[in-house]
C-alpha cells in the first residue's frame, strides 16, 4: 500500500504543509526489504517494533511545490 500511496502522491503532487518521507528497510520481509511512508524525520520502522525502530533509513522526500528527491 505505501508504494501505490507514494506514487499516488509522486503523480498528483503533494500539497501539506511540511514533507512527506519515505523510508526503507532493508531486513524486511527475509532481507527483500520494504518501504514505508511518514512525516516525522526520525525514523519510525513499523516492521520490527521496539526491537528495531530506528533502523532504516530516508530514501526520498516530497515537500509541496517542490521535487521528491
Amino acid at each position: 500500500v505505501s508504494d501505490l500511496v507514494w506514487a499516488a502522491l509522486e503523480a498528483a503532487g503533494y500539497q501539506e504543509d511540511g514533507a512527506v518521507r519515505r523510508f526503507h528497510c532493508p531486513m524486511a520481509f527475509d532481507n527483500k526489504g520494504a518501504y514505508w511512508i511518514q512525516r516525522d524525520a526520525t525514523t519510525a520502522n513499523p516492521y520490527y517494533g521496539a526491537m528495531m525502530l530506528r533502523c532504516g533509513s530516508e530514501v526520498a522526500r516530497l515537500v509541496a511545490g517542490e521535487d521528491g528527491s
